[in-house]
């Protein structure tokens, strides 16, 4: 539909809808490179890109992981990061387990005076789940909670999928936790079904 549009009618508004489809087709895996390529279209066309398409990719790039080049498209683009766009970021690190980098720009993002959100702490805890540091997560999802820090339901996702992969009830709470353990973790002692009625 993209390349039906004559170059001179072609608006940011008609790449960044192009952008959404590449993270979320048809239920398919995102299309990192395809969104890439629409950054570099965009540029041919002599379109500017603003904060909202810059995040459509950096989301994409996020959703697959691509933690290098989505910082490359952070520090290149051009456009100043808002929160959006400084979380895709972060995300695509976790999910690639690099926790150094998501520390880091969770610094750019302090220091550029943003406030991080839950999608923020997601990729913070993500992070360490996907560098296998289970143990480092949990007790920063208890600093978190301490700090009354809201999370999204997908955190919680995450953490019991990684209990359950860890296999060793390591998804107790942290020594001198006042959290109780959530039904369903191994090593708890307790079971997800319900009683019998």
């Amino acid at each position: 539909i993209l390349e039906m549009v004559p170059a001179e009618q072609a608006s940011v508004k008609h790449f960044t809808s192009a952008l959404a489809a590449c993270n979320s087709a048809f239920g398919q895996e995102p299309q990192w490179e395809a969104a890439l390529w629409l950054m570099d279209e965009m540029g041919a066309r002599g379109v500017q890109a603003d904060q909202y398409a810059v995040a459509g990719c950096l989301s994409t790039l996020g959703a697959a992981g691509r933690a290098d080049e989505a910082v490359e498209l952070l520090e290149t683009c051009g456009v100043e990061p808002d929160l959006a766009m400084m979380n895709a970021a972060m995300l695509a690190c976790a999910r690639a387990g690099q926790t150094e980098r998501v520390t880091a720009l969770l610094r750019q993002l302090t220091d550029a005076g943003l406030t991080p959100n839950q999608r923020t702490h997601h990729a913070l805890v993500l992070s360490r789940l996907r560098a296998g540091q289970l143990p480092r997560a949990m007790r920063l999802l208890e600093r978190l909670r301490l700090r009354g820090e809201a999370l999204p339901r997908s955190t919680f996702h995450a953490l019991m999928r990684a209990c359950t992969d860890d296999g060793r009830g390591a998804c107790a709470p942290p020594a001198g936790s006042t959290a109780t353990p959530r039904a369903g973790c191994r090593g708890t002692g307790r079971s997800r079904r319900p009683p019998r009625s």
